[in-house]
C-alpha cells in the first residue's frame, strides 16, 4: 500500500538521520593521558581575581593567589600584531582598561601602557603566566581568534611545547579547536558550548544550533567540553553525556551549592565569585 510505503521510507529517513545527529555529537572516546590529574581540581575563572581587594580578572595577581589557594585556574589568550600572546578576556580593552583599542591590532607595548580595573596591573603575557605558575597548578586555556585561527593555535601550541605541568586548551571556536587538533593532536583540547543566544541575540542563529548541539564533534574530536552549567540541561549534551560519558568542565559556577551538584554529576567546575572550601 502506498502509505505503508511514504511510512517505511519516513521511518528509514528518520533513522538515518538520527544515527548522522549521533554521530555528529561523538567526541573522542579515549581518554587524555592527564584527565584524571586535571580532574582533581577546581579551577578559578581568570585566576582568583577580586575587585573589593583590587586584584583584577585575568592579572598576575588573581593567577597568584589562585595557586597560593591550592586551586587550578582558567585564563584567555589572544595574539598581538607583534605576534605575542597576552591575557585577557575580550578582544577590546575597554571593559577592563578603559580603552576601546583591539588587542589583535596593536602591538604589545601599546597594551601595556593602560593599567587594568584602575590599578597598576598591565595586561600580563602568556610566557609570564606560564614562568609564574612553572607546574605548580593545571590550567585551562580558552584561546580567542580573532581572523588568526591557524597563527594562534600554532603559537599557543609552540608556547606550552616546553612548559613543564599540567594544561588543556578550549575554545567556543570549533575551527580553532580543529587547527589544534591539526597541529598538536597530542594537546588535551575542549569545545566550549552553550546558549550564546540567551545573552547575545546579535550572534547567529545558526551557529548557535550548531554550537549549542555540539555538531563539530565529530570533525574536532574533543577531549573534553566544557559546557555552561545553567544550558547543561539541554537535550543533546544530555544525550552526549548518557551515551560518550565525555569529560566534562562546567562553567561559571557561582556558589557553593551549584558547586556541590556540578561535581555530583561528575564535573569539574570552573568557579568565580566565591572561594570554595
Amino acid at each position: 500500500m502506498l502509505w505503508l510505503n511514504i511510512f517505511s521510507i519516513l521511518l528509514c529517513v528518520f533513522i538515518v538521520a538520527a544515527l548522522l545527529f549521533v554521530f555528529a555529537i561523538m567526541p573522542k572516546m579515549k581518554k587524555h593521558e592527564w584527565t584524571e590529574e586535571m580532574k582533581k581540581y577546581r579551577y578559578a575563572h581568570r585566576g582568583l581575581f577580586s575587585a573589593e581587594l583590587g586584584i583584577p580578572e585575568n592579572s598576575l595577581p588573581a593567577f597568584r593567589a589562585a595557586i597560593e589557594n591550592g586551586n587550578g585556574f582558567e585564563l584567555d589568550v589572544h595574539l598581538t600584531a607583534d605576534k605575542k600572546l597576552v591575557v585577557i578576556h575580550d578582544s577590546s580593552l575597554k571593559r577592563t582598561a578603559g580603552v576601546d583599542i583591539n588587542v589583535s591590532k596593536v602591538t604589545y607595548s601599546e597594551i601595556a601602557a593602560h593599567g587594568l580595573e584602575g590599578t597598576d596591573e598591565r595586561v600580563p603575557l602568556f610566557d609570564e603566566i606560564l614562568e609564574l605558575n612553572s607546574g605548580r597548578v593545571p590550567m585551562i586555556v580558552e584561546m580567542k581568534a580573532d581572523g588568526n585561527t591557524d597563527e594562534l593555535a600554532a603559537k599557543v601550541a609552540e608556547t606550552l611545547k616546553s612548559y613543564n605541568g599540567l594544561y588543556c586548551v578550549e575554545s567556543f571556536a570549533p575551527d580553532l579547536v580543529f587547527a589544534v587538533k591539526k597541529i598538536a593532536p597530542d594537546i588535551m583540547r575542549g569545545q566550549l558550548a552553550c546558549d550564546v543566544r540567551r545573552e547575545n541575540k546579535n550572534f547567529s542563529v545558526v551557529g548557535n544550533f550548531i554550537l549549542k548541539n555540539l555538531l563539530t564533534n565529530f570533525l574536532t574530536k574533543p577531549d573534553f567540553i566544557a559546557y555552561c552549567y545553567e544550558d547543561r540541561e539541554s537535550f543533546t549534551f544530555s544525550l552526549c553525556r548518557r551515551l560518550f560519558k565525555p569529560t566534562e568542565f562546567s562553567w561559571t559556577i557561582k556558589n557553593a551549592e551549584d558547586m556541590k551538584r556540578a561535581e555530583e554529576n561528575g564535573a569539574s567546575v570552573i568557579f568565580d565569585s566565591f572561594i570554595p572550601e
